[in-house]
């Protein structure tokens, strides 16, 4: 399909765990439904699984830039909650994230991917053993690839090699650095 477009938005207060909204009975099911959309609430939003299948497929077409940062945000923070699988993530973000044009989208998604501060989780220090090396090494190459690509001197180019320093894992690489 094409660019996911908003079909409707409901305004709705909630004071439980569950709160039916009305408005929309009646109404075809969407394809996706995020429950804070333009950012009105501080809540923890969990994506239900048609939701979660519409995001990997289509999360790079979205136009909005504060809906893709939100959606890239809710999809982190399920890993850390144990809700989605660290190598999901990963393999949503490789679908996506190359074509990312906000600066600061791009950076808190390869900060996920591979950050090595402290400070930070990311998804080579979450994965152990063999899926650690063969993601590093995807993102090792992905990033170089991207770093490459990018214009010369752009700050795109600056985060895809700052990505691909935080990645290297393969001999090669590990020569270059």
């Amino acid at each position: 399909g094409g660019t996911p477009k908003v079909a409707h938005t409901f305004e709705v207060e909630y004071t439980a765990a569950e709160t039916p909204v009305t408005e929309a009975f009646g109404k075809a099911c969407p394809t996706l439904v995020f429950p804070n959309h333009e950012d009105y609430d501080y809540v923890k939003v969990v994506l239900d699984a048609q939701t979660l299948a519409a995001v990997k497929k289509h999360l790079s077409k979205i136009d909005s830039q504060l809906a893709r940062q939100m959606l890239w945000h809710t999809l982190w923070e399920m890993v850390i909650d144990a809700r989605l699988s660290a190598s999901e993530f990963a393999d949503i973000a490789l679908a996506h994230v190359g074509g990312e044009k906000d600066l600061m989208v791009l950076e808190k998604v390869t900060e996920s991917l591979v950050s090595s501060r402290s400070a930070n989780n990311s998804t080579l220090r979450i994965m152990s053993g063999d899926l650690r090396w063969k993601y590093g090494e995807k993102f090792e190459r992905y990033f170089e690839n991207k770093a490459m690509a990018a214009a010369p001197g752009s700050d795109q180019q600056l985060l895809w090699f700052q990505a691909f320093l935080e990645s290297v894992s393969t001999p090669k690489a590990v020569a270059f650095t």
